[in-house]
């Protein structure tokens, strides 16, 4: 049962990665940071929702750790963001 979830999982945000990709595409902005942050806002949505309260399966903890590193790249886009505001 836990690797059905974690398929779903991943069949879940590959449909939501295609279909920013193609708004992306049919609104002509492609953007790799908008892309990353609606990325990033997905799997965490997809975490919240397939989380066990009881037991912790192996692919949950390997998700948790891939979103900690896109929570980490997030916080220094937003730094960078700010940066060039606060410059200009």
């Amino acid at each position: 049962m836990n690797s059905n979830k974690g398929r779903i999982a991943a069949i879940a945000l590959l449909a939501w990665l295609m279909l920013v990709m193609i708004f992306m595409i049919m609104l002509e902005t492609v953007n790799l940071e908008l892309f990353f942050v609606l990325w990033l806002f997905g799997l965490l949505l997809i975490l919240k929702l397939i989380e066990t309260p009881f037991s912790e399966p192996p692919h949950m903890q390997r998700l948790k750790k891939v979103a900690v590193v896109g929570i980490f790249i997030f916080s220094i886009l937003m730094a960078k963001k700010i940066m060039e505001i606060l410059g200009s």
